[in-house]
């Protein structure tokens, strides 16, 4: 598996190796191309299944922060219409409560 850093977990990407040289001192996988023997891949297990669920969430979690950012920048909060904005608001209530408890 390839790792990238995100949050505290790390996020995990799959691989599958696809051929091995005749010497075994090469093999390649389908994402990442061409590695040497020294080169350590991990099986995934139940619980790094669940660090990448949480890499993954997290990395929603911030880009959606910076899309909010974006949006707000380019366009303004107040060019969200009525009909969106009473959702968009209990969404952000939400959002606002759970940062709360980490304030304290």
């Amino acid at each position: 598996c390839g790792w990238r850093s995100s949050f505290r977990h790390q996020l995990i990407t799959p691989a599958k190796i696809t051929r091995i040289t005749p010497k075994r001192t090469k093999f390649f996988t389908d994402k990442f191309g061409e590695h040497d023997k020294n080169e350590i891949f991990y099986e995934c297990d139940e619980n790094s299944e669940k660090e990448n669920e949480l890499a993954i969430m997290f990395e929603q979690f911030r880009d959606g922060r910076y899309a909010f950012e974006d949006f707000n920048r380019k366009y303004g909060l107040d060019s969200i219409g009525d009909e969106d904005l009473m959702e968009a608001a209990d969404h952000m209530k939400a959002i606002t409560e759970i940062l709360q408890k980490y304030k304290e």
